[in-house]
This record gives C-alpha cells, sequence and structure tokens, in this order.
C-alpha cells in the first residue's frame, strides 16, 4: 500500500488569532474537536493533563490541523534555522504576492522581506510559522519533478 498525506499538524498560542489568519489566507474550516482526555496525553507524548481545542482547516486537498493547548501550556515559537532537522517551511502557490502579504499582515502576521524575489516571498503566521509564497507565474509547481530536477542539476554544472 501507497502511504498518503493526510494533515500537517501545527500547534499554535492563540487558536482563533490562527484560524482568523489562515482563513484569510484562503483555507477553510473544516471542523473541531475538544480533547481532556490523559490517555491522549501519551499518545500526543506531552504532559497531563490534556486541554486541547483543535480545528481543521482545508486549502483544496490540503489539511492543517491547528492545535492549542491551554493544558500543558504552549511554549513561545523560537526562531530556527533552515539548517536545523525538522520542518523548516511549507509552500502556498498564489496569483499574486500582494494581496496575501497584507492579509497575513493585517491577521497577524509578518512579512519576511529578506527572502524577497521576483515571484516569491516568505511570510510568517502570528506564531512565527514560516510560509513560502510563490506566484503561478513562478513555475516552481508547474513542472513535473523529474523535470525540474534534471533543470536544476543542469543549473548546478
Amino acid at each position: 500500500m501507497t502511504p498518503t498525506f493526510t494533515h500537517l499538524g501545527l500547534c499554535v498560542r492563540d487558536l482563533p488569532r490562527s484560524r482568523r489568519f489562515y482563513e484569510a489566507l484562503g483555507f477553510a474550516y473544516d471542523g473541531s474537536l475538544h480533547v481532556t482526555a490523559d490517555e491522549a496525553a501519551d499518545r500526543m507524548i506531552v504532559a497531563r493533563p490534556v486541554d486541547l481545542d483543535v480545528v481543521y482547516l482545508t486549502l483544496g486537498p490540503f489539511v492543517l490541523e491547528l492545535l492549542a493547548f491551554a493544558t500543558p501550556p504552549t511554549h513561545d515559537m523560537r526562531f530556527k534555522p533552515l539548517n536545523e532537522p525538522g520542518l523548516t517551511h511549507f509552500t502556498l502557490t498564489v496569483e499574486a504576492l500582494a494581496p496575501v502579504e497584507a492579509a497575513a499582515l493585517a491577521h497577524g502576521g509578518s512579512v519576511l522581506e529578506a527572502t524577497r524575489g521576483p515571484e516569491k516571498v516568505w511570510i510568517a503566521d502570528p506564531d512565527g510559522q514560516r510560509i513560502e509564497l510563490l506566484t503561478t507565474r513562478a513555475g516552481f509547481h508547474s513542472r513535473p519533478r523529474a523535470t525540474q530536477a534534471a533543470s536544476d542539476q543542469q543549473v548546478a554544472e
């Protein structure tokens, strides 16, 4: 059986604020749940007791799971260099950068100006999670992976 990607979980400090941020980027609400069972703490590898609210947002087939812990308390996100193992960012393809940047800023996010290129920029959500924005003109997602890898290899040579 071939595995399929189901969702990406993202811990947030303020669930309503994060939900508004991602909905402003085009995500749609797809459900929620409240978790208080102590056995959930063992499955999530967090300290007991657990008091957690979860919201599911979708963008096309992509599902983003926002997790907001009342207990154990959520820590502030620390700056994480891209060369540190683990999730560094995720990428959204957009028609134009300016409207998405404006929506991010209006909903507690930030624009990482040092990352700006002709058809791309990185933004951060209210907790600092980095999101790369690429315009459809950038062409990154319109090419099959094998073609892109061959093209990238030619550039490197």
